[in-house]
């Protein structure tokens, strides 16, 4: 074997390519590497970027977030509405139901003046008809005398029980609580009337005792009390167009 099939057909070819020399080591220059470690201005590895994305779209996001606040706060009011309804209606029920639970139930046969003559017009006579009271047989003929007045609501049953009992006159010296006048709740008739009453609509102590009060206040002014005014009277003989010519002069 010579020498020559020694050497790769390549090089016993006369078109032979010649072998590529490895380029030579760059050596990097002080600015070059400079350069290579300063971060480019344009790359900003803050994360206080993302942190102004979020703040500039916060309104955007919190548009959504109020609507369903307003909605829910529409909705509760709503709800609100409903339940005050309801209430009222209850509380007209149950005065209804009083009614009819005391129209099948009260005695029919109970006659004013089998129980009391004639309304109270002074405190002698308010306090025999307290005395009266301590006999059981007469309070329970009072308290179904006055089971059976009715009205359509507390206010209406506890005025109607008051006028059975005495006269505004009477009334007009006594409150509730006795402030500046007589106290009437320390009477045993207020419990009488808070009694009937509660049977009558089945509401509550602090409901007749509120009406009581107000029929108190205004007694004074209602018929037989001092401050009571009477109308005129008006001539029903008079032609109509007289008549209100007379009350336009007055």
């Amino acid at each position: 074997m010579t020498r020559s099939s020694l050497l790769p057909s390549t090089m016993r070819s006369g078109s032979s390519r010649s072998l590529t020399a490895p380029s030579p080591l760059i050596t990097p220059s002080p600015g070059m590497v400079r350069s290579s470690m300063t971060p480019s201005p344009a790359v900003d590895w803050l994360p206080h970027d993302t942190n102004n994305q979020f703040l500039d779209n916060l309104p955007e996001l919190q548009m959504p977030l109020k609507r369903r606040i307003d909605t829910v706060e529409a909705t509760q009011r709503i709800i609100l509405e409903n339940l005050a309804e309801i209430r009222e209606n209850q509380k007209e029920m149950k005065e209804m139901l009083g009614q009819i639970l005391s129209s099948k139930s009260g005695p029919k046969d109970v006659i004013v003046e089998d129980v009391i003559q004639s309304p109270a017009k002074s405190e002698e006579e308010l306090l025999e008809i307290i005395r009266q009271l301590e006999s059981p047989e007469f309070k329970k003929k009072l308290i179904n005398l006055l089971s059976t007045l009715g009205g359509n609501k507390v206010g209406d049953t506890v005025r109607k029980m008051l006028r059975v009992l005495g006269t505004n006159g009477l009334w007009s010296n006594y409150s509730l609580k006795g402030k500046k006048k007589k106290n009437f709740s320390e009477l045993s008739l207020c419990r009488v009337v808070t009694k009937s009453c509660i049977k009558i609509h089945r509401c509550s102590v602090s409901e007749v005792e509120e009406c009581i009060a107000e029929t108190l206040k205004h007694a004074p002014a209602q018929k037989d009390g001092p401050r009571y005014k009477k109308r005129p009277e008006t001539n029903t003989n008079q032609p109509a167009d007289q008549r209100a010519e007379s009350n336009n002069l007055e």
